[in-house]
């Protein structure tokens, strides 16, 4: 059983993106879908984190290959 901490859109809240299986921490790039997100706030109860889409340099950076 994993963390299941439920990932929405920072501002829109309404705007689920995934439950995620372990607590993200700050400023984590993660790739759902071929999508990446950047994580910008993580609270505890509840388990809710807000992520935004990563930026083309932050892409970069974990991946090695700047996105088209």
């Amino acid at each position: 059983m994993g963390y299941g901490i439920k990932m929405y859109h920072k501002y829109r809240p309404e705007s689920y993106i995934a439950t995620l299986s372990y607590k993200p921490s700050l400023n984590d790039i993660i790739e759902i879908d071929g999508e990446f997100y950047e994580v910008l706030h993580v609270q505890s109860k509840p388990r809710i984190c807000y992520a935004t889409y990563a930026s083309n340099q932050d892409i970069f950076r974990v991946t090695g290959v700047y996105p088209e």
